[in-house]
């Protein structure tokens, strides 16, 4: 059938707010019944119903109708209302057949669990661009600088936004749960070797694997991209401070080292005297 849409973007709050709460509730009934009928993962079934049943516009800045602080009981929730549309990944990002919002980059990230480079500050996040993982969570490659790390670029580079959620783990349960924390600034990125690594501490913290080996080929540890965001004064808080749970167990170096960059990347310094990537050459 023909899918309910939202109210036009002049709609009062409230219209807003009213479509965001029949889409909730849409999921959650679908949610139960697929959770009754033995499935295993009832949030990405209730989810594809909450798709074939309401149009849900990818769009940069707020989701009309949902507030900063907004709780969902899953990765399904907030991907059906529209906050985080990737369920399986933590950046939410537009394709080419998408309707050219690419260019403007990420819609949104999930903060906690997945890549143990990641660190919440609060005000200051490091947030680890994706690719590269073995299955148990180790970075066993370099990333590259396309997709969700491409379209993260893109926010650097054109001062969009991106949405945030946190997750956070109950102790007992294992139940994560995730809170809109509004919108955050792409304001820095690096590209520098993993802290999760199968070379361990003591291999990632000598400086010399970081030199060029053979034909002036990089030969360190797998490196990933760190970008920086900060809040959006008034358009954000901080609910609380998401940690990788997923990393546990896994060896995490016991200090950073200094930032490395490959041949399509140079170094320049910042305010804050710390070394930043530049755009590569094939950028501009």
């Amino acid at each position: 059938g023909q899918r309910t849409s939202p109210p036009p973007p002049e709609a009062t709050p409230q219209a807003h707010s009213d479509f965001i709460k029949q889409v909730r509730l849409y999921f959650k009934r679908r949610f139960d019944l697929a959770k009754s009928n033995g499935g295993h993962k009832p949030d990405m079934t209730a989810w594809g119903d909450c798709k074939k049943a309401f149009e849900i516009p990818r769009v940069h800045g707020h989701i009309s109708g949902v507030s900063v602080g907004d709780t969902f009981s899953g990765r399904g929730e907030a991907a059906a209302v529209g906050v985080h549309s990737m369920m399986m990944q933590g950046i939410d990002y537009a394709n080419k057949s998408d309707d050219g919002s690419h260019s403007k980059g990420a819609y949104a990230v999930c903060l906690g669990g997945g890549y143990c480079d990641d660190e919440d500050n609060g005000e200051v996040v490091t947030y680890t661009g994706m690719g590269g993982q073995s299955g148990g969570k180790l970075q066993v490659r370099d990333q590259e600088m396309t997709k969700g790390n491409l379209a993260l670029y893109r926010n650097f580079e054109t001062g969009t936004p991106v949405r945030l959620i946190r997750g956070k783990r109950d102790g007992f349960t294992h139940f994560v749960t995730y809170v809109y924390d509004g919108l955050y600034n792409v304001v820095e990125y690096t590209f520098e070797p993993s802290v999760a690594t199968t070379k361990g501490a003591d291999a990632v913290d000598d400086t010399t694997n970081t030199e060029n080996g053979e034909n002036g080929k990089y030969k360190g540890p797998p490196r990933v991209f760190k970008f920086k965001l900060l809040p959006v004064k008034g358009e954000s808080k901080v609910s609380f401070i998401a940690t990788p749970w997923r990393c546990e167990g896994i060896l995490r170096t016991s200090k950073r080292i200094g930032v490395i960059v490959g041949p399509d990347m140079k170094c320049s310094q910042t305010m804050e005297g710390e070394n930043r990537v530049s755009p590569p050459p094939w950028f501009e």
